[in-house]
Order: structure tokens, then sequence, then C-alpha cells
């Protein structure tokens, strides 16, 4: 998704490069942060144990 955007940015014409990237933690895992190496990467996490390959914390979102 992110290599298509800069292509699509390329080809529009558009200057500069794409300063900031968001995304869900659905896109988590070592073959996209591999696959990106180039980019710059700010990661934000909380309770994603399993894909940092710690047991988890907590077993079930709290209410509210």
């Amino acid at each position: 998704m992110v290599r298509k955007t800069q292509e699509n940015q390329h080809a529009a014409g558009l200057p500069g490069d794409i300063l900031l990237w968001l995304a869900n933690s659905g896109y988590a895992s070592a073959a996209s942060f591999e696959y990106l190496a180039d980019l710059p990467l700010l990661v934000s996490v909380t309770s994603e144990a399993d894909q940092a390959g710690f047991p988890a914390k907590r077993q079930s979102a709290p209410t509210g």
C-alpha cells in the first residue's frame, strides 16, 4: 500500500516525499518492517504483546 501510494504520487506529478504514514496494527509484521526499512518508522503500540513476541498481559478488552 505504501509503495503504491508513492507510485501514485509521482505519477500525479506531486512534488516532494510523503513525510508521514499512519497504519493500524493490522499492518505490523516483521515482513512489512523489513520491506519498508528505507522509510522512517515510528511505532505506537498498546497491548500488542503477541506481535512483539511477549506473552499477553490482558486477556480481554477493558469495559467502557
